[in-house]
C-alpha cells in the first residue's frame, strides 16, 4: 500500500476502519499514524454492523477511486458463522477495489 501511494504523491489515502463500537479509536489512530508517518493520510472510524454497507457508503461520498481491503484472519467459528465483507462487496461494489 505504500508504494502505492508512493506513486501518486498528490493523492491523500483514506484510512477507513469499520468496528463496533468499545473499540479504543485512539489507539488505533495512534497505530496507523505510526505505520503511515510518511503518506499523506486521513484516518476514518465508523461504527457499524455491516461494514460491507459502511465501506460502499463511505466510499461513495468521498469519490473514492479505489477500494484497498486487508483480508483478516479467521477463525474456524468466525469463518463458519459470519458473512465474507469481500463477497459482499463484489456484489455492491461502485469502485474498483483491491484485495491485500
Amino acid at each position: 500500500m505504500k508504494e502505492i501511494c508512493s506513486l501518486h504523491q498528490s493523492d491523500r489515502l483514506h484510512v477507513v476502519h469499520v468496528h463496533d463500537s468499545g473499540k479504543d479509536e485512539e489507539a488505533l489512530n495512534m497505530a496507523f499514524d505510526s505505520i503511515l508517518k510518511e503518506i499523506p493520510h486521513d484516518v476514518h472510524m465508523i461504527s457499524g454492523d455491516d461494514v460491507s454497507v459502511e465501506l460502499d457508503q463511505y466510499a461513495t461520498q468521498s469519490s473514492a477511486d479505489l477500494l484497498v481491503l486487508i483480508k483478516k484472519e479467521k477463525g474456524l467459528f468466525e469463518s463458519i458463522f459470519h458473512k465474507s465483507v469481500i463477497k459482499r462487496l463484489t456484489l455492491q461494489a461502485t469502485i474498483p477495489f483491491l484485495i491485500l
